[in-house]
């Protein structure tokens, strides 16, 4: 290369780069808060727009290679390490893919950094281009974009799956419930055993009581006020166990459809809330049941 041609390379380049001093440990320690942050916001828009730059050179490096070269041996004689040729390429790879079809302004591109890079190949290779492209027309796509990447869903969908997985759990514990209560009505004593228990037991004539005469009519007590023993009061049964369960079932079902409308309708916290009140019920339940087997 000539002198002349060297010159105006680099005239050039003397438009885009200028001398990088980085700061010795000493200096920095003898700055203040306020100068350190005010240096650190300076250097960190220095290094991201170096990033985005490389990423650009690398796209134009790519269109003017020749038979036979790489873009890794062009730039690694131009002085780069394979790592930041590969982070670089990152970034390079959106633009061909979401710049140069249209999908992304070059200002929007201009603002990437190599983490944003990273997850929109992640989220394209997980959920497809077309998704990807339908994050970018979102106002806020770029928490969007984290959250997928974090989540594999969008805040959104989390929401809904969260609401599923909660309504789920509730009707599960709402089941249990219900077959502990069963389960108790089960083991309770039924009615007819409750009256047998209940009913007087015949007593035993006394060998000393005196024997009916014969063609005598046993006296007839007249007297008003004469009571009939305890032991030969009528027993109300108790509701049979059937009936009683049957009404439980209702009950629980309303419980139920009150328990999925706050799940569909309510808050994380709600959904939380109508799930332990489910689960306290059903222990409470099962304790008893294990109380009244025993």
């Amino acid at each position: 290369m000539s002198k002349s041609t060297t010159s105006a390379v680099e005239k050039k380049l003397a438009r885009f780069t200028q001398p990088a001093a980085i700061p010795t440990m000493e200096a920095i320690q003898s700055l203040g808060r306020t100068a350190l942050l005010a240096i650190a916001v300076q250097v960190h828009d220095v290094g991201r727009a170096a990033y985005v730059t490389l990423a650009k050179i690398i796209v134009r490096v790519e269109d003017t290679l020749k038979p036979g070269e790489t873009k890794f041996g062009v730039l690694r004689e131009a002085g780069f390490k394979d790592s930041q040729i590969k982070n670089g390429s990152q970034l390079a790879r959106v633009w061909q893919e979401f710049v140069e079809p249209g999908h992304m302004s070059e200002a929007v591109y201009d603002s990437l950094g190599f983490t944003d890079a990273v997850n929109l190949h992640a989220v394209t290779a997980k959920r497809g281009k077309d998704f990807v492209r339908s994050l970018l027309a979102m106002p806020d796509w770029m928490d969007e974009l984290d959250h997928v990447a974090e989540h594999g869903q969008t805040r959104l969908e989390k929401k809904d799956a969260d609401a599923a997985k909660a309504a789920k759990e509730a009707k599960a514990l709402a089941d249990k419930a219900e077959a502990t209560a069963k389960a108790a009505a089960d083991a309770a004593p039924k009615p007819e055993e409750t009256a047998a228990e209940m009913s007087p037991s015949p007593t035993p004539a006394s060998p000393n009581e005196p024997k009916a005469t014969t063609g005598t009519a046993a006296p007839t007590p007249t007297n008003a006020a004469a009571k009939a023993p305890e032991s030969a009061k009528v027993v109300k049964a108790p509701l049979p166990a059937k009936d009683r369960v049957q009404e439980l079932r209702k009950l629980l079902a309303a419980a139920e459809t009150l328990a999925l409308d706050i799940l569909t309708s309510g808050t994380p916290d709600e959904a939380r809330e109508v799930a332990e009140t489910v689960e306290a019920f059903a222990k409470a339940v099962s304790e008893n049941a294990h109380a009244v087997a025993a």
